[in-house]
């Protein structure tokens, strides 16, 4: 027996709008995944986007966000990156040094990916030229030794307005070359850097030196387009969070306690550089986002 329709009960009603509005939202939640696109490394021997890669992924955990990465399909330098960027094209998201052609063009997140450490430079140099640098006390000495760099990178710009002469490349692959036939005399290298890329290059007689420490102001930043302001702010709020339940040191520890302890900082003669280039935005106030180190001795 067919029995006649009849209107739902209000309490009935309500729960299955209730019901109604979870399900939109769990498919706006699957909707909303962020896709994220990131440069690829620039060689097989290039391990620099590990680090920056995993703090990227704590910070969008840590913003209760679901999100997918991967890396792009090109291999490109810093200057096609920020092009990429600006144009909302093949990217969506880079770590790059900070300056202020790079803040006026893109978004960025100020909070440094490294602590600083990118402006802590130690120099990769032939074996056979170790006792030039043995010699080298103040910025003057220093200004006779012709350093290595990217051209797009914005360390040239900073080693130059100190005077210290720097030849260049379009190509990071190519400045180890350049340095074993003798182009330059140091390649300037961060501290994160500098021993997994001596160890690549090990077979071209370069090492680490192990004397002297240059330093300048500098942050490194995560970068979106300027108009990705969701994805800058899903980031930062993830990495303030990691600051905060200490996460994030966690992390930069994993990766860079052993090389902080090998480059033995306190036994090295340090030349501080100013950063002319560096944003009046950048948060030197806040302690907590750099990292310190009271007992090194300056020059």
């Amino acid at each position: 027996m067919k029995h006649p329709s009849r209107p739902l009960s209000p309490f009935l009603g309500r729960i299955l709008l209730v019901l109604s509005g979870l399900i939109v939202s769990a498919a706006c939640v699957h909707a909303e995944t962020l896709n994220l696109v990131y440069p690829r490394p620039v060689s097989a021997f290039d391990h620099r986007s590990e680090y920056p890669l995993k703090l990227l992924e704590l910070a969008l955990a840590k913003s209760g966000t679901a999100f997918t990465l991967r890396a792009s399909t090109a291999v490109m330098n810093k200057a096609r990156v920020a092009d990429e960027l600006a144009l909302g094209r093949e990217i969506n998201v880079a770590w790059m040094v900070t300056s202020r052609e790079r803040e006026a063009r893109l978004l960025p997140v100020r909070i440094c990916v490294f602590k600083g450490l990118g402006g802590w430079r130690i120099a990769l140099v032939r074996q056979k030229d170790l006792p030039l640098f043995a010699k080298v006390r103040t910025l003057k000495d220093l200004q006779k030794l012709a350093a290595g760099q990217q051209l797009d990178w914005p360390d040239t710009a900073i080693l130059r307005a100190s005077a210290i002469p720097v030849e260049t490349s379009s190509s990071y692959d190519s400045l180890f070359a350049m340095l074993t036939n003798g182009r330059f005399s140091w390649f300037p290298r961060s501290i994160p850097e500098i021993w997994a890329e001596a160890q690549s290059h090990k077979g071209q007689g370069l090492v680490v030196e192990p004397h002297l420490l240059v330093r300048y102001p500098s942050a490194y930043y995560f970068f979106v387009n300027r108009r990705d302001e969701r994805i800058a702010w899903l980031i930062e709020s993830g990495l303030e969070r990691s600051i905060k339940d200490g996460s994030f040191d966690k992390l930069f520890l994993e990766y860079h306690g052993d090389v902080l302890a090998r480059a033995k900082i306190r036994d090295r003669v340090i030349i501080d550089l100013p950063n002319p280039f560096l944003p009046p935005q950048t948060p030197l106030a806040r302690k907590e986002l750099w990292f310190h180190s009271e007992h090194a001795r300056t020059r």
